[in-house]
């Protein structure tokens, strides 16, 4: 199916405030509705290192040659604290929380970063003597990783990867708080047909009314008009900025808005930012399911900018 897809999303004019100023404006906003995107892990994933851990544990348990299970033993302490790292990392970037803290950040960091003992139940405590220490005495001190700590480290990576995952979904990243002004078929039809008279002109077959006659066309139509109308307010999350980037949104009409905006890295804390989707997901804001995938990745490219203009 091809999309005929029009926006009047148009961001007028633009003011850098502080990362406090968007707390406090974030705690007087209340949002029923948001967008998200899908997002991969990084590298393979975790559950793709959870898997090599129990390869390994289970091959260990096959083989009778001593130095052949202390391999897989020491080989699966390290498969466990990947794996745990890995989906650390993954939810880190769904806030945007790696923005807050050194690329170079140990695993105390980030999990400090995320406040992950709140948000997921991980207690750093707990990973560091059964799931990291086995593997770093191993890694640093060239020690050998008994039996019982590569299966019980592995044991808590895997209950906790699957716990966390299904508490909170880490490839769910939310670029969109607030009402968007989506029109389809027909009705996007009739708010698009007056900008394009002169398309129009040439093809108007293009335009016909499919609900009429749904064979007359394989084209359909798709209209952005904005955050609805003047006074209302939105925010959008853009994490195509490297810098990671969050704006307060006030409509001003007619698909125009102003926008006040902090860039993340170097301005935002680990504390400042969680506080901002803390009260941005207290609402309980539900997501936009009616904008299929196809529509949606034309959505984002109006909202971060990537596509040119058109009123």
């Amino acid at each position: 199916m091809d999309l005929i897809f029009w926006s009047s999303f148009n961001i007028t004019k633009e003011e850098e405030i502080s990362p406090q100023e968007v707390i406090d404006a974030v705690d007087t906003l209340s949002f029923e509705r948001k967008m998200s995107i899908q997002t991969k892990a990084p590298g393979e994933g975790p559950d793709f290192f959870l898997n090599w851990a129990s390869e390994e544990l289970r091959e260990a348990g096959a083989s009778e040659d001593k130095n052949t299970r202390h391999r897989k033993f020491y080989n699966a302490s390290v498969y466990s604290k990947a794996a745990v790292e890995c989906l650390v990392d993954w939810f880190l970037s769904k806030f945007l929380l790696h923005l807050t803290i050194s690329p170079m950040a140990g695993t105390k960091q980030k999990l400090e970063a995320l406040n992950a003992e709140e948000l997921l139940g991980i207690s750093f405590s707990l990973f560091n003597t059964i799931v990291f220490e086995p593997r770093n005495r191993g890694i640093h001190k060239f020690e050998l990783v008994e039996e019982q700590e590569a299966r019980y480290g592995y044991e808590l990576a895997n209950l906790t990867i699957k716990n966390c995952v299904n508490t909170v979904d880490p490839s769910d990243a939310p670029v969109f708080y607030g009402e968007l002004e989506i029109y389809q078929g027909q009705e996007a039809r009739q708010k698009i047909a007056p900008k394009l008279s002169k398309f129009l002109e040439k093809s108007p077959q293009l335009f016909e009314v499919r609900e009429t006659d749904p064979e007359s066309s394989d084209i359909d139509a798709c209209y952005l008009g904005g955050i609805g109308s003047v006074g209302s307010h939105a925010v959008l999350v853009n994490r195509e900025n490297e810098a990671g980037k969050i704006s307060i949104l006030s409509s001003l009409g007619n698909g125009k808005m102003e926008s006040r905006y902090c860039t993340i890295r170097g301005h935002f804390s680990s504390e400042q930012l969680r506080a901002v989707f803390t009260r941005l997901e207290s609402s309980s804001p539900k997501e936009a399911s009616e904008i299929d995938d196809f529509v949606r990745g034309h959505v984002m490219d109006a909202l971060m900018s990537r596509r040119r203009k058109r009123d």
